[in-house]
């Protein structure tokens, strides 16, 4: 499928004789603080190993290649756009091509085995870029029930607190019944376990600020869920 991962070079490969630094914290990832009320949920600040990493995604985030979609039925609601396709490359040196990597690591894994006490061995795994363009939004949703857990790692270098596009942790349906607020903004990255009671939703985005919420989503599902990943 499209969000397959792509051949990639692995973190720890040498090039021109000088060794990779990572992108990702793993340490960090494993130490967070796993929150529970109103359902199982992880805030991490300090995603990449330091500004420089971040900042190296960041500024490259792809620009082109998403789908918009849209639903509006009992079970969701969102408008927003989305990219399947995870071949970022820019030369040998392109910092997604290791950052994808990392992703897919067995240390990845692990580390998100650690925070969350989830067995994910066998998990399918997805991933997709994900842009907010004004007035894009996500309604109150618990997720996939077939989902183990999503991760959702934040790449605007800069997002004013009101210039919307909050994700909101729900204590329901409720779009307005809100326990916490996290601002998508590099460097931020959150894990949402799912569960029937997991609500979450995405703020619109502030048409008078001009900005676009961007992200990367990696999405943990139960072995054997065949998912059909937005191909549509």
């Amino acid at each position: 499928m499209a969000d397959r991962l792509p051949e990639l070079t692995a973190p720890s490969e040498n090039i021109g004789g000088e060794q990779r630094r990572p992108f990702l914290n793993f340490a960090g990832i494993r130490t967070a603080t796993l929150v529970t009320d109103p359902w199982t949920h992880a805030v991490i600040r300090d995603t990449f190993v330091d500004d420089t990493a971040r900042d190296a995604l960041s500024s490259t985030y792809p620009t082109a290649g998403f789908q918009r979609l849209s639903q509006d039925d009992d079970k969701k609601q969102f408008t927003m756009e989305v990219r399947n396709d995870l071949d970022v490359r820019e030369g040998d040196l392109c910092p997604w091509q290791q950052f994808l990597a990392e992703l897919w690591s067995p240390d990845y894994l692990k580390a998100m085995t650690e925070l969350t006490g989830l067995d994910l061995d066998g998990a399918e795994i997805h991933a997709a870029f994900y842009r907010y363009p004004p007035e894009c939004w996500f309604g109150p949703h618990t997720d996939d029930e077939r989902k183990l857990f999503s991760h959702i790692i934040y790449m605007a270098p800069e997002w004013p607190e009101n210039a919307g596009g909050r994700l909101l942790i729900n204590r329901s349906k409720d779009m307005t019944d809100i326990c916490d607020t996290v601002i998508p903004q590099a460097g931020t990255s959150v894990v949402v376990v799912r569960s029937d009671t997991s609500w979450h939703s995405i703020e619109p985005v502030d048409p008078q600020r001009g900005l676009t919420r961007k992200s990367i989503i990696l999405h943990a599902y139960k072995p054997g869920s065949n998912v059909d990943f937005y191909q549509r």
